[in-house]
């Protein structure tokens, strides 16, 4: 198998002379307390780097530093844009993805530098999706899996293309539950003039199934922050509680009058507090919908997207496929989308075209 390379450890190697073009590479080379100056804010150096590019080293068949690579140019650091895959995440907690994802796309590079020129990788996390679509904008992004409600975002704006469906903890498909005490609201009618509570507005099971769903339904939805304004009788009125186990908080604790969570969280016992579980009920569900999907960057070379593909449907055969899988956040396996699932794919791109324009 050739030699694979893949980029890290920015404070041993120059990367500047890599070809990604300005911007994020260009930070590198900064010294672990400069202070940097984006669009975003100011971060030190350190911190700037991690949330934008790590690069590792891999050699197959066992740890090697980057200079021993005897099948590259005498400057290892040369390596080329075209022989290198990027995977991209969006996270806001950049340190506990690497990890995966660095051993995901080790697995992935050395399979693929069997029969393609790609030879190196390197993982690059997003800080949000505006993030994401401006990486995937300018080339710095080869593929990533990410929830439909975002993976039809950057669809829509034509920087990726949805190609496989990804199983996650045994699990092809979820559905949103709109949760109220049991001696609250009965139903969803009932929300009219009441106080609703969501996960944040980028998450698909935390916000926008349950947001279509209550829209369709025929209600109007407000956000509304402060809990101290007074409520909108006409309306749901909304606000975003951060995660799951702080949505059902406010509910139990009579903050808002109903949350929203997955069903695949639900139902999971050792997730949800028993105390809270003894004071909720369902009033709600959203339609089962897909839940993870594979995407890769529009004008990605068809040859590579190909053999991409085949490689990633193979990997639950192998065992150390397996292995980089459930590493990988517990995904099972990736399947060729069928008919049901683009069928789901279609009515969640209607709801995003219907409701776009009033999301948050």
């Amino acid at each position: 198998m050739p030699f694979v390379v893949s980029l890290s450890n920015h404070e041993r190697l120059n990367l500047k002379t890599l070809p990604y073009g300005g911007g994020d590479i260009g930070y590198l080379q900064n010294p672990k307390n400069r202070m940097l100056s984006s669009g975003r804010g100011t971060v030190r150096g350190s911190e700037r780097v991690r949330m934008r590019w790590w690069f590792y080293i891999l050699a197959a068949g066992g740890a090697a530093w980057l200079w021993a690579a005897p099948a590259l140019a005498e400057d290892p650091t040369q390596a080329r844009r075209e022989n290198t895959l990027v995977l991209g995440r969006i996270s806001a907690k950049p340190d506990k993805q690497y990890p995966k994802l660095e051993a995901f796309n080790a697995y992935v590079v050395r399979q693929l530098a069997a029969d393609t020129p790609i030879r190196a990788s390197a993982v690059v996390v997003a800080e949000d999706i505006d993030h994401m679509a401006r990486l995937l904008r300018e080339g710095k992004v080869d593929y990533l899996s990410e929830t439909a409600f975002t993976a039809l975002q950057l669809e829509r704006l034509q920087l990726a293309d949805i190609f496989l469906h990804e199983w996650k903890n045994g699990v092809a498909t979820y559905a949103t539950l709109i949760l109220a005490r049991k001696d609250g609201v009965a139903s969803i009618a009932e929300l009219r003039g009441r106080r609703l509570t969501f996960e944040d507005p980028d998450s698909m099971s935390g916000f926008f199934l349950a947001y279509a769903y209550l829209r369709n339904y025929g209600l109007s939805l407000h956000a509304a922050d402060d809990p101290k304004l007074k409520l909108d009788r006409q309306a749901v009125s909304y606000s975003f509680a951060g995660d799951e186990t702080s949505i059902l908080a406010q509910v139990v604790r009579r903050h808002a009058d109903a949350g929203v969570i997955s069903n695949t969280r639900w139902s999971d016992k050792t997730k949800i507090p028993p105390a809270f579980r003894r004071e909720l009920k369902v009033i709600g569900q959203t339609k089962p919908t897909v839940r993870s999907l594979m995407l890769t960057r529009r004008g990605i070379d068809n040859g590579l997207k190909e053999r991409l593909a085949a490689m990633l449907l193979a990997m639950p055969h192998h065992p150390e496929g397996k292995e980089a899988l459930k590493t990988y956040f517990n995904v099972d396996r990736y399947q060729q989308l069928s008919p049901e699932t683009l069928a789901q794919i279609e009515e969640l791109r209607r709801n995003l075209n219907q409701h776009l324009a009033s999301l948050p």
